[in-house]
């Protein structure tokens, strides 16, 4: 026996050789001047006629800033009165929705003076002559038309008068 016995054991195949391998060590590589790590990448070419798409995030926080300014001049000019005691309905899509109006509001209502502004899933009795401005602010706006044939799909021989009170 020539070696020791770790060695000899080993040869047979009857050990594990403990002892780790040596990663290769990588050649160290001089550092680059600081003009050559400096010179920003050039960036692909965008064509002028490609158009920007907008980010949902901005989208959603433009949203937002409109629906607070027609909600603040909607609170600035609202004519809705705590002493009303007469239920307006209205229909908002599927849902047939109220509001408390007086007896000269729900004239004014049916003459078309003052318009109901639904923002928030609250409507809102406001001038119809504010109309004009808030949508500027937020073309999507839903107002209320009184005066607008109704979705009479179950049954169109029966219409409900506008001034029906329930």
């Amino acid at each position: 026996m020539s070696g020791s016995l770790k060695e000899e054991l080993l040869k047979l195949g009857l050990g594990r050789n403990l002892k780790r391998a040596e990663p290769e060590r990588r050649k160290h590589t001089p550092p680059r001047p600081k003009a050559e790590r400096a010179r920003p990448v050039p960036a692909a070419p965008v064509p002028k006629s490609a158009p920007r798409v907008p980010d949902p995030r901005e989208l959603d926080r433009e949203r937002a800033r409109r629906q607070a300014r027609v909600f603040a001049q909607l609170e600035a000019n609202k004519l809705d009165d705590a002493q009303a005691e007469i239920r307006h309905y209205y229909s908002t899509g599927k849902k047939i929705k109220y509001t408390y109006v007086t007896e000269a509001q729900q004239k004014a209502l049916l003459a078309g003076e003052i318009v109901i502004v639904v923002a928030q899933g609250k409507g809102r009795l406001v001038s119809s002559s504010l109309l004009p401005s808030l949508r500027e602010i937020d073309p999507e706006l839903r107002v209320v038309d009184p005066h607008a044939a109704p979705d009479n799909e179950d049954d169109p021989d029966h219409e409900v008068p506008d001034d029906l009170r329930w």
